[in-house]
């Protein structure tokens, strides 16, 4: 996983944690029959990204982008800290208590 910590510049203040995951899950893309492969699939076979997480990462990527923006930054009182997570919905010989609990515990 990846933790990155925006700090602001308006002072001391609390430190929110904003989490998105980035696993893809175990299901084998498949194209429609007679339609070529979406130029945005899948290149590993087994698993595609099937539940949004492709979303939740782009999306926790455009929230970090606005508030680096220096004038949100210069006015964030405290911190902001973006987790983004492994293995969420499933284990795997990588993670195979799943990404939270290996975050937490390296």
């Amino acid at each position: 996983g990846v933790v990155a910590v925006l700090k602001g510049g308006g002072g001391e203040g609390p430190c929110v944690a904003l989490r998105a995951d980035m696993d893809a899950l175990p299901i084998h893309e498949e194209a429609a029959d007679g339609e070529e492969p979406l130029p945005f699939a899948s290149t590993k076979p087994g698993v595609m990204h099937a539940c949004g997480h492709d979303a939740h990462m782009a999306t926790m990527l455009c929230v970090a982008e606005v508030l680096s923006v220096e004038s949100f930054r210069r006015r964030l009182r405290g911190s902001v800290k973006f987790i983004f997570q492994p293995a969420e919905e499933s284990s795997n010989e990588e993670h195979p208590q799943g990404g939270a609990f290996e975050m937490v515990h390296k």
